[in-house]
Order: structure tokens, then sequence, then C-alpha cells
């Protein structure tokens, strides 16, 4: 049988994350969650809605990027630029996904399921590290957990992409819990 793994998720991903954890404990050593989306019980657009994505109507080509025109893109690009810390290639590769996403399941919502939030985290069984900016709206509330495995680190001047703002905030503290429990 494989080793254990480390579980390494960044909101919906974390969410994934922490639910395989918990399905199976037994293939999970580590748990790393940065800013897990949190399930509400019921059906939500996306941040934004649909002005989340580009019109159809407007976008030329699959290429065109984030916002109806080329000059709305530069423009975007630009703030991206000017306000995080992020690379070219995580900038432009972030604006391409903009045309990607299915519109339709925008328009419907996501449903991430069960609110039983601060539940889920105190029934982990592993070691888990979770990652947040300082507004964190969807952590877990301290108060309502109680889970010895828990861990939580919160990294200055963060947004949701920790990892991205901040990147060796976030890495010094993944790397020294990944070396305390990865034997």
């Amino acid at each position: 049988m494989p080793r254990p793994v480390a579980l390494v998720g960044h909101s919906l991903g974390g969410l994934l994350a922490l639910r395989a954890a918990l399905a199976r404990p037994d293939t999970v050593a580590a748990l790393v969650l940065e800013d897990p989306a949190k399930p509400d019980g019921a059906p939500a657009p996306a941040d934004g809605g649909e002005a989340f994505v580009a019109d159809p109507e407007t976008v030329a080509s699959v290429e065109s990027s984030l916002i109806a025109t080329e000059r709305d893109r530069a423009a975007e690009l630009a703030r991206m630029r000017r306000e995080t810390p992020w690379s070219d290639a995580e900038i432009e590769a972030w604006a391409d996904s903009r045309p990607l996403v299915d519109r339709a399941y925008v328009r419907r919502g996501l449903f991430l399921g069960d609110p039983a939030w601060e539940q889920l985290f105190s029934a982990l069984v592993v070691p888990t590290l979770l990652v947040l900016p300082p507004q964190a709206p969807m952590a877990p509330r301290p108060e309502l957990v109680d889970n010895p495995l828990l861990r939580t680190v919160v990294v200055e001047g963060a947004g949701h992409c920790v990892r991205r703002d901040r990147p060796a905030q976030y890495h010094a503290a993944v790397d020294a819990f990944l070396a305390q429990h990865l034997r």
C-alpha cells in the first residue's frame, strides 16, 4: 500500500482536500488548507455572479480574456501587476482562464454542501494547518472547533490567495509544518 501523503488545497480545493482527509484519513499524513471554501448549505452565485466573467456576446474569441475588450483586459492586467506580487505568468494565466468559466454554472450557483463547517474541522484525525489571510470570512470560528491537531496561521497582508500574495510567509509556515509531520 502506498504511503500516506500530504494534501494541500486552496479555496474549493481546500474543501475537497478536507473532505478527502475526513473520508480516508488512513491515506493522509498531513493536511494544509489555504483559505478553504466554506459550505453554506444553499446554492449561491459565484462572487459577482456573471459579472465575474466577460459577456459571451462581446468576447471576440476564447483568447480574449477577463472583460469584454482588449483595452479592459490590458487595464485589468495593469491593475493586477500594481496590486499583487503575482508573477506575469500567473497574472496572464489568471486572465486567460476567465473566458473558460462555465457561465451556466456561475448562474446556477455553487452548492458546497452541509453548513456544519466547524464540525468538519473538529472531526479531523490528521495534523492540519489552516493558512488564512487576516480577513477570512470563510474560516471556521476557533471557539467552535475543538481539535488539538488543527493549527492556524494568519498571514498578514495576504488576500484569499495567500501563497501568491505572500509566498515567503506561506512557504515558511507550510514547510515547517510539513517537516514536522512528514518523516
